[in-house]
């Protein structure tokens, strides 16, 4: 999927616009780094539009053993109930699957200072990971729709 596209992400995404900032480019610089360090490649941006945003990273060709959906979801939405004030209300877990063996879930995110949406996928090519700010789970499913087609080139 990812190789026949852009190597990087778009400078918009569904109306949000790319942040361009230091501190935007030193977290995503962190971010690429982490996955760098466990042997993935990645990109990563944030996004605007008014008072809501969004964080997207992609890892690309995670290698077989890479954990599945259900379990990265698990592990983000722990990592985020144990480190802050949001964290994921699995009582509206959205499962979703489709061509190029998508397999994506999604869910509402309650908590101070906002409200938003978690989204973790996998298909054949990439894992992608979408945190939204005022951003409900239907709209982060249409960003990550628009994310992986304008990714597939």
């Amino acid at each position: 999927m990812f190789f026949h596209g852009p190597r990087h992400l778009p400078n918009s995404i569904e109306g949000y616009e790319r942040v361009e900032s230091a501190a935007v480019t030193q977290f995503e610089d962190q971010v690429d780094s982490a996955y760098k360090n466990v042997g993935l490649k990645a990109v990563s941006g944030a996004y605007r539009q008014s008072n809501q945003a969004f964080i997207l990273t992609l890892a690309v060709d995670p290698p077989a053993a890479f954990p599945s959906v259900p379990e990265l979801f698990n592990s983000i939405a722990d990592a985020m109930r144990n480190g802050g004030p949001v964290s994921p209300v699995f009582g509206g877990l959205q499962t979703t699957s489709g061509a190029n063996e998508l397999t994506q879930q999604c869910a509402p995110l309650q908590g101070a200072p906002a409200t938003g949406s978690l989204c973790v996928w996998t298909d054949t090519k990439t894992v992608g990971v979408f945190l939204g700010v005022r951003i409900d789970v239907q709209e982060a499913q249409q960003i990550t729709a628009e994310t992986r087609r304008v990714m597939e080139g």
